[in-house]
């Protein structure tokens, strides 16, 4: 299978282990090792701003909420657009970093946007081929806004794109009829 790195995997309603349940995940790395992804619709109920006071002495006012990556534990993480404080380039225009010092620059500089996580969803080598295989996810392409964007109604919006971008080419629209009574 190509790479999903730069994609979103969007949990379909038949996938119940609730660490995925109404999930989507944006790949963050795809390779012979494995995948690693973290969830951008699982806000903590702690914000970066009370997290960060756990992390350094400098105060750093963003209230956004901190997000669960993932079940699986890792260091602090942060999604941004700022290629100097790089450590993956996901998708034109995204980033991804986990070093610390890479973080203190992004929080001293202000950048933003920026989307923070505790923990990651990973996979070993051909685990996610197969769960995509048996139908526990469907497949996007990311785009900046998906990721930095409004997160409440994330899984249901790109849902229903990824499933119109995926029935359309079967649909003939002109034997649609212009009164959908008449079906």
């Amino acid at each position: 299978m190509q790479s999903l790195q730069g994609y979103l995997l969007i949990a379909l309603p038949s996938l119940r282990d609730p660490n995925f349940f109404h999930s989507v995940v944006l790949i963050v790395q795809h390779n012979d090792e494995g995948v690693l992804g973290v969830i951008l619709n699982r806000p903590l109920e702690t914000s970066i701003k009370q997290a960060w006071t756990k992390v350094a002495d400098e105060p750093y006012d963003n209230d956004a909420p901190l997000f669960q990556g993932g079940p699986c534990s890792s260091p602090l993480a942060v999604l941004h657009k700022q290629e100097s404080a790089s450590d993956i380039n996901v998708c034109p225009g995204v980033h991804f970093t986990m070093q610390g010092p890479s973080i203190f620059s992004l929080v001293k500089d202000q950048a933003e946007p920026v989307r923070f996580f505790l923990g990651n969803s990973g996979w070993s080598p051909e685990q996610l081929e197969g769960e995509i295989k048996e139908g526990s996810w469907m497949i996007a392409a990311a785009h900046p806004e998906h990721i930095f964007g409004p997160w409440e109604n994330l899984w249901k919006d790109i849902s229903r794109q990824a499933t119109q971008d995926a029935v359309w080419p079967w649909i003939k629209p002109a034997a649609v009829p212009p009164d959908p009574a008449m079906n």
